[in-house]
């Protein structure tokens, strides 16, 4: 069975760093790549304000996975902040899901807000024009919260140490099943 990873997180959650570090056998694309070809520019000003872009963006993303399985068993998708992005993409191969010959992944990277913002500020990018609140709060309103909120309800049905199994289901069930990773994985 083929797998398609999509790492998501926080800013400076580590997703690069996982990549590398964590999954090198996997055929990897950063989203940022796309936006920054579409629209010209690496400032994370801008590349935080392409909600208006997803379409286009999806469809790069399944065109890359279409052309990786040709010669990949495993490919990573790096930084999809968008739940409707995913969904497409889900869609878009559920008779490979449903055949069992395609199986997806989501995987949340989870470290702690302060941690995030020391490596924020510790990174000297020009592609950091805005304070970290702001980029944390850019990438909420982009969509990543909407993620956030799966990779949460997923938390509360499977974690049995935080009480009662919740019977919460959502659109991603059963076609890709999510995984929290917390911590010294990612740094």
């Amino acid at each position: 069975m083929k797998q398609i990873l999509f790492l998501t997180g926080k800013i400076c959650s580590g997703k690069t760093y996982f990549a590398k570090h964590h999954a090198p056998n996997h055929t990897y694309l950063s989203v940022s790549s796309i936006v920054k070809g579409l629209i010209s520019s690496d400032k994370r000003s801008e590349l935080q304000t392409t909600s208006n872009l997803s379409k286009q963006i999806t469809n790069e993303i399944i065109r890359f996975i279409i052309q990786s399985l040709l010669n990949s068993d495993k490919i990573l998708i790096d930084g999809i902040r968008q739940r409707a992005i995913i969904m497409e993409i889900i869609s878009y191969f559920k008779p490979s899901i449903i055949t069992g010959d395609l199986n997806f992944r989501l995987v949340w990277l989870e470290e702690d807000e302060e941690v995030l913002k020391r490596r924020y500020c510790k990174q000297n990018d020009k592609k950091n024009d805005i304070p970290f609140e702001e980029a944390l709060q850019r990438d909420n309103e982009l969509g990543l919260f909407e993620i956030e909120s799966i990779v949460n309800s997923y938390r509360w049905k499977y974690e049995p140490e935080i009480g009662e199994i919740n019977e919460c289901y959502h659109s991603l069930e059963p076609w890709c099943e999510v995984f929290i990773l917390k911590g010294e994985i990612n740094e």
